[in-house]
């Protein structure tokens, strides 16, 4: 099945639908919603406007972060740690996961640049880390 911008897909008790990412292959956002509330994931993404509706008042922010705050992601198409923050901040988003994390430098320094930005909950993604997602 081919995904574009404006498919929408229903599996079992979720509703599943796209953004198209700033990125320089073909990627997207995904945004999951089921009674128990909304999941989105960024996917990779050069900072958007446009996602902060798409996630309007998620209950999980999964977002990628490969760069750190002060550097551009524009060309990459990647966010830095504060443009995540600021995403979960303006989309009213319950709680934020940095995920991409880069293999250089402090993750911690990360986390703490989008607490800058996000008074809610920061998790750097790690492996093996479930989290409930509920209204």
């Amino acid at each position: 099945m081919t995904i574009h911008e404006n498919s929408k897909l229903s599996i079992g008790p979720f509703s599943v639908s796209f953004l198209k990412t700033r990125h320089p292959v073909p990627c997207f956002a995904m945004k999951i919603v089921s009674s128990e509330g909304t999941f989105v994931y960024t996917a990779d993404f050069a900072y958007p406007e446009a996602f902060v509706d798409f996630a309007k008042d998620c209950e999980l922010l999964l977002c990628e972060s490969n760069l750190f705050s002060g550097m551009n992601g524009d060309q990459n198409g990647h966010m830095t740690s504060a443009e995540a923050g600021r995403i979960a901040a303006r989309s009213g988003a319950k709680k934020l996961v940095l995920t991409h994390l880069p293999q250089y430098g402090s993750l911690i320094q990360l986390q703490e640049e989008a607490e800058r930005e996000y008074d809610g909950p920061v998790i750097l993604a790690e492996k093996d880390l479930q989290i409930m997602v509920k209204k």
